[in-house]
């Protein structure tokens, strides 16, 4: 993994319906300085039964920012919960944490494994480089790193860690906490505001600032301009953008 100041900055969420939102946040972090990311893609975004194939228009778009040196990320199959089970003991993440979309927090093996290998045989299609996968909210079974890697995929994560899986020993993961905002209430959009504030300040004075955005998180004044002022802050202190893969073969 590189060793330089890093600033990794992931977009969650793209899918058929978020698009506009996603293309109006690259355009703004391309404007502050940030001219490459990961793009975190849903191939069925909830079940909709109709996938990334169905967009042509799209389907270019994407071609076009990996040419422009952008990664495009499995993030999930469908980032839903349809047809598992809930229960006390997983009722704060699936309900609080995420709304009902950790899709592989305790999907069987078998079926998590299939989904991930549909992603990336979608991806293959398009000609879309494959180096990581990223779960939905992060969440997954404690088994599924060592599946990855199985598979051939470079790295995966969670919210406090980057797991690289290349090699035949792995490097440990590097614990990095990711900015991240919860837009869904007014209470969770302060929460987020004052956390942010509070982690930031920690994690510039590391080699790693991870931020996380999602479709929505623009469309709330304070969020963006929380957002604006971290990105034109690290860039300003040195901290070079970079997408994960560029980080963990860096």
């Amino acid at each position: 993994m590189t060793t330089r100041k890093s600033l990794i900055v992931s977009v969650h969420d793209l899918h058929r319906r978020s698009f506009p939102d996603v293309v109006r946040q690259k355009e703004k972090l391309e404007e502050w300085g940030v001219e490459t990311a990961s793009i975190l893609v849903i191939p069925e975004y909830h079940h909709d039964n109709k996938s990334i194939d169905h967009s042509p228009h799209l389907i270019d778009r994407l071609c076009e920012w990996q040419d422009e040196g952008y990664e495009l990320v499995p993030h999930g199959y469908y980032h839903d919960r349809y047809g598992l089970k809930q229960n006390l003991k997983n009722l704060f993440l699936t309900r609080f944490y995420t709304d009902n979309e950790a899709e592989f927090l305790d999907l069987p093996m078998a079926e998590a494994e299939g989904r991930i290998k549909r992603a990336r045989n979608m991806f293959r299609r398009f000609g879309w480089n494959v180096y990581g996968f990223i779960a939905p909210g992060w969440l997954m079974s404690p088994r599924l790193p060592e599946s990855l890697r199985r598979m051939g995929y470079l790295y995966t994560n969670t919210l406090t860690e980057i797991i690289p899986l290349h090699g035949d020993k792995p490097a440990l993961p590097e614990a990095t906490q990711s900015l991240c905002y919860s837009s869904r209430a007014p209470w969770r959009r302060q929460a987020s505001l004052l956390w942010n504030d509070r982690l930031f300040s920690q994690l510039r004075k590391t080699a790693t600032i991870r931020l996380s955005l999602h479709p929505r998180d623009f469309t709330y004044a304070p969020l963006r301009t929380q957002i604006e002022r971290i990105v034109k802050t690290a860039l300003k202190e040195g901290f070079r953008p970079t997408s994960y893969a560029g980080y963990v073969t860096g």
